[in-house]
């Protein structure tokens, strides 16, 4: 890149919970550590630790067993906090004596509270590291998958490689396929360039506050500050 910066910070960093924010139970805050494994054609996988939000352990505490899972997949600039009220109103209706769902709602690696890798993940990689983490947490059908943004390509991915379990796909502000002559759009092509990218995406938080200043209504501080906690810094912004 001619700005010099980075697309991907070398920092690297473990996943950790995230501090007391509003709309977040504790409770839901999970450190999960996928083994180093060996992948499909001899490929090693190294070790990764992810954070993610969970509710089977409120559903036990209520006596209840899930009636299946939601799996919540977040996009770009934002993290599992997004999910938040789909975890709250399951509970909810749980406690209420409706259907009991389990709400599984992950951080992506390098993004929210997850491991900071070092390292760039493409489509493909993240699909499979996805499958990984529900691997090790045993996850069974049936389940419904919920993508926002590019979080929706990752989990329809997810979808595909798991038709014994998917009964349903939800998606929003997600492209689900783009024609191989039609251009990209004219504003992601200039948010793109090289001599911008880095500077609003890991330099500054621009495009993070950009992403918060469209929200409608809109946010008050707190939880705005909310999604800022796992970006603040360059490092944690690569």
């Amino acid at each position: 890149m001619r700005s010099g910066l980075p697309r991907v910070a070398a920092a690297t960093a473990p996943a950790t919970p995230p501090p007391p924010l509003p709309g977040l139970d504790p409770a839901w805050s999970r450190i999960v550590t996928v083994p180093a494994a060996v992948g499909p054609g001899g490929a090693a996988r190294p070790e990764r630790s992810w954070h993610l939000l969970d509710t089977a352990g409120s559903l036990a505490a209520l006596g209840v067993e899930p009636v299946g899972t939601l799996l919540c997949v977040h996009g770009n600039p934002t993290w599992s906090y997004l999910w938040r009220s789909v975890l709250r109103t399951s509970l909810d209706v749980a406690a209420a004596g409706g259907p009991a769902w389990r709400v599984v709602a992950v951080d992506q690696l390098g993004m929210g509270f997850s491991e900071r890798t070092g390292v760039q993940h493409g489509l493909a990689d993240r699909v499979r590291d996805l499958g990984a983490l529900t691997d090790e947490l045993g996850l069974s059908g049936p389940v419904v998958t919920l993508g926002h943004d590019w979080g929706g390509v990752v989990s329809l991915g997810w979808a595909v490689d798991h038709p014994d379990l998917v009964v349903a796909v939800t998606t929003c502000n997600t492209a689900v396929h783009q024609p191989d002559d039609a251009p990209i759009p004219a504003p992601l092509r200039l948010a793109l360039r090289p001599e911008l990218l880095g500077r609003a995406t890991v330099l500054t938080p621009a495009f993070l506050e950009t992403t918060l200043a469209i929200a409608h209504p809109r946010l008050d501080r707190p939880t705005a500050d909310a999604y800022r906690a796992p970006y603040r810094g360059a490092a944690r912004r690569g």
